[in-house]
């Protein structure tokens, strides 16, 4: 592994082939950063890190299937007398993995296994004997962020704050096992927590919130995100003890309302983020805020229908410097509202609503008053024309993100200068903006070599605009495009060109063919899948490719020996109906040698023997026997069957939902994403 160095002050830099980057501290202790670049590697290239950099005190990587979890703990206990911050991906998140370390690193203070953007999420890794072995292994553990977690319960939030008391940061998003009684005992022991994140704690309530406050005063970060249950005593709580509050996200609280604003906001003025999305906040409380949080530089008010223009114009006059504002689903504002915000607010980089008429002298004022904008949405304003989207690209020159959902008016006329001064453009909806053609991709492939996403829809646009797309915009993530024009050639493109492609969608097109969608499932890595609404393709192969991560040989064979992801079975019949059930993983083994089903067997053609002694669970039956142990997605399909997944990651079921949305669905359907 050679390297490159390049000198910055007093630090020196380290860039491997493998392209991780490498900060050489006092004394030669190394800082690695190879979070990117390590899910490419193999086990022979981790040891070579461990030969190159013996004296490692921070490492970060997100290791792919290519390196085993033998190898990164030989890495880590490598670097015991000298570990001080560790950041692994969730294919490292184990308690195996967790106990090993443990044992010999005992100078770690910063610990996070975290999930990766654009990578499945695999949230039931860890459980609570990870926990038990860091309380034990790491005492002086200041930082300690788990996004593999969904396992882990009171008990083990318990074990943990009983010997580490120095916790600044904790972090356990999606942990829905975690209730009052495991964050009560958190905030006892540890008073000096400053970043609090338990988003999606369904079990979290008034009463542990409320101790989490006045235990912990010192308090400036709290998310607490999607807990339903928490009313205005929990904003009270904080606003009367946590006085250096600077970030809240109470968004999908649906219990908070002015009263609570009131008292939070007269007593954490130094508020800068706030998110109250999903709640019944009015003008009252918008008042509030902008008499008390002059500092704010980010509202979320997404899905409200209580504000209006009085309440912006609140904010506008004592929030100046505020940068985000989200108004997604807020009906209740108009033109009005949106240029008081433009007015008074000329730092603003994030401004979406999707419910206001907007017209193009209100486009050009808003653009005007606010040149640094970086993201903007008005989705279905249908009268913003060209004019508009013209006077924007040459007022904002730093637009990375546009959405013009639905606004058919716009035509090749406004992209040439949209792409032409925006070359930071990231992101970019063109959907039912019918009059495109080949001319708009021309211009995104000339000028915006940064698009990573772009939706269009437009009966126009062929295998030619595509390509000329593909070759100027190599770094294309998520495309969805629509027109009756493409072919195969179009995949070919982008499969050549365009090779961190993670997601496709094709709509209204019958020319594409199973050969297309093999040939770019081959070429590009398509982690979120591929979507073609076309008869023409098999449902069979595309179900395969749209699932590269779990169904393979391997993986399969994985999921088959382990116990907690319980699959008992995947099979497809060719243009027809196939079965999967679920059971325990003997049932399996016995159904595999009855049927002689192997894992390699699994490429469309294999037809499945049905067993009656396998059971579906109806939809109500599991609410009703509240089941612990299943995460059933089960739907009828015509072409690709009959199909089960058990305790599979989420965003996995996610994908299979996405896809059997045409459906028919008969008896059973999905129950919950998550163990209820």
């Amino acid at each position: 592994m050679t390297t490159s160095t390049a000198t910055d002050g007093n630090c020196l830099t380290i860039r491997p082939i493998s392209g991780a980057v490498v900060s050489v501290g006092a004394g030669g202790v190394l800082s690695v950063d190879a979070w990117e670049s390590a899910c490419r590697l193999a086990d022979e290239s981790v040891r070579d890190m461990g030969r190159l950099w013996p004296l490692v005190e921070s490492f970060k990587a997100n290791f792919g299937a290519g390196v085993t979890e033998g190898t990164v703990i030989e890495l880590l206990n490598g670097w015991s007398s000298t570990l001080v911050s560790l950041t692994l991906g969730c294919t490292m998140a184990t308690d195996s993995l967790v106990e090993a370390i443990s044992s010999r690193c005992h100078r770690i203070r910063n610990l996070a296994f975290l999930c990766s953007t654009g990578e499945p999420e695999c949230k039931d890794k860890l459980t609570d004997e990870s926990l038990r072995r860091i309380a034990e292994g790491f005492p002086d553990l200041n930082s300690l962020e788990l996004s593999c977690a969904a396992e882990i319960t009171d008990d083990g939030i318990s074990a943990l704050s009983r010997r580490v008391t120095a916790l600044n940061t904790i972090r356990f998003p999606h942990s829905l096992n975690i209730g009052d009684a495991g964050i009560s005992a958190l905030s006892r022991t540890c008073p000096r927590l400053i970043h609090f994140d338990a988003e999606w704690t369904e079990n979290l309530t008034d009463s542990g919130a409320t101790q989490l406050a006045r235990n912990c005063p010192r308090l400036q970060h709290i998310n607490i995100a999607s807990t339903e249950n928490l009313t205005d005593l929990t904003l009270e709580a904080v606003g009367t003890n946590c006085h250096d509050l600077q970030v809240l996200d109470v968004c999908h609280s649906y219990g908070i309302t002015d009263a609570g604003l009131r008292v939070l906001v007269s007593g954490c003025p130094k508020i800068s983020k706030l998110d109250i999305g999903y709640s019944v906040i009015t003008d009252v409380g918008l008042e509030y805020i902008g008499n008390g949080l002059h500092h704010l530089s980010s509202l979320n008010i997404v899905d409200n229908t209580s504000v209006t223009d009085d309440g912006l114009a609140h904010i506008s006059r004592g929030c100046p410097l505020l940068m985000t504002l989200n108004m997604t689903r807020v009906s209740t504002v108009t033109e009005r509202g949106i240029l008081q915000i433009a007015r008074n607010c000329h730092q603003m980089e994030f401004l979406w609503n999707d419910e206001v008429l907007l017209s193009d002298e209100v486009m050009s004022q808003v653009a005007n008053f606010c040149p640094g904008l970086k993201s903007i949405s008005f989705r279905s304003a249908t009268g913003i024309t060209d004019e508009g989207i013209i006077q924007l690209a040459k007022s904002c020159p730093r637009l990375e993100e546009l959405d013009l959902y639905s606004n058919t008016s716009i035509t090749d006329r406004s992209v040439l200068p949209l792409a032409e001064n925006c070359p930071e453009l990231q992101a970019l909806c063109l959907h039912k903006c019918r009059n495109l053609t080949d001319e708009a991709l021309s211009h995104l492939g000339r000028y915006c070599h940064k698009l990573k996403s772009l939706y269009f829809k437009s009966p126009n646009i062929s295998d030619d605009g595509i390509k000329r797309l593909a070759e100027g915009c190599p770094c294309i993530e998520y495309l969805t495009m629509a027109s009756q024009k493409l072919t195969d050639e179009a995949l070919i493109h982008l499969g050549r060109h365009c090779h961190n492609l993670s997601t496709i969608t094709i709509k209204g097109n019958t020319n594409m063919t199973d050969a297309g969608v093999l040939q770019i499932s081959q070429e590009c890595p398509l982690r979120w899948g591929l979507y073609v609404h076309n008869p023409n393709v098999d449902a069979t192969k595309l179900f395969l490719v749209n699932l590269p991560n779990y169904l393979t040989e391997s993986n399969l064979n994985n999921l088959f020996s382990t116990q907690e992801a319980r699959v008992l079975g995947i099979s497809f019949e060719n243009r027809g109906f196939g079965y999967v059930k679920f059971g325990t993983v003997e049932e399996l083994r016995a159904a595999q040698q009855e049927a002689g089903l192997k894992c390699s067997d699994l490429d469309g053609r294999t037809v499945a023997t049905q067993y009656p002694k396998w059971k579906f669970e109806s939809t109500s039956e599991c609410h009703e026997r509240r089941m612990r142990e299943l995460t059933v997605v089960c739907a009828t399909h015509p072409r690709c069957g009959s199909i089960v997944h058990c305790r599979l990651p989420l965003h996995t079921l996610q994908m299979i939902v996405y896809y059997l949305r045409p459906a028919i669905v008969h008896k059973y359907t999905l129950t919950r994403f998550y163990n209820p």
